[in-house]
């Protein structure tokens, strides 16, 4: 159910890359076209715009041009996009807004001709994910967690604001980033 979640939302980031203003560069227009397409995610905080070198055109958040915002070139996700040429989701980080909170990137390339024109990011918001894991009915007995790449808690279906931010065991930070399940120990409990 949370893969299919996340997956839902990566199709919908990619589908907002395929708009024609993104072919010639009018950016005014896509932000236009952002700004109606955002409020019905309800899982995304912002959108961002950045070119290929990772300088920021566009927060959704913010009115467009109204500030000179640090480029996303020097990000871990952004230069694996580049390498990659295919979505990427960052390891948990601290937005870059007045009023920072923690947060996960789920970035795509734009491709156009052959080339990479621009990289578009949503970021999620970790409270509705974290508000998504009781609705898994699971047994009363059972605890599930959602790590980053690094192993950083980022969802529990047991007190989630205790755990949110801390790292999991080391038998499950070890996993080595891949999507999936292990088997390991936490904190004395044999877990899957």
């Amino acid at each position: 159910a949370v893969d299919r979640e996340i997956e839902t939302s990566l199709r919908s980031l990619e589908a907002l890359a395929a708009p024609p203003q993104l072919d010639t560069g009018d950016v005014p227009s896509f932000y236009d076209h952002v700004q109606r397409v955002v409020p019905w995610q309800p899982r995304w905080r912002a959108v961002l715009l950045a070119d290929a070198k990772g300088a920021i055109e566009l927060v959704s958040t913010q009115p467009l041009g109204s500030v000179a915002r640090p480029a996303i070139g020097d990000r871990d996700y952004f230069k694996e996009l580049v390498a990659t040429r295919k979505p990427v989701f960052s390891q948990i980080i601290t937005d870059r807004s007045p009023h920072p909170k923690p947060t996960i990137m789920m970035v795509v390339p734009v491709i156009r001709r052959g080339d990479l024109r621009y990289v578009l990011g949503a970021s999620l918001d970790l409270s509705a994910v974290s508000g998504f894991m009781p609705e898994q009915t699971l047994p009363a007995a059972w605890t599930a967690t959602i790590l980053d790449k690094n192993g950083t808690v980022l969802a529990r279906s047991r007190e989630p604001e205790a755990w949110f931010g801390r790292p999991a065991s080391a038998s499950f930070r070890g996993a080595g980033g891949s999507a999936g399940f292990a088997a390991g120990e936490d904190g004395g409990v044999p877990a899957y």
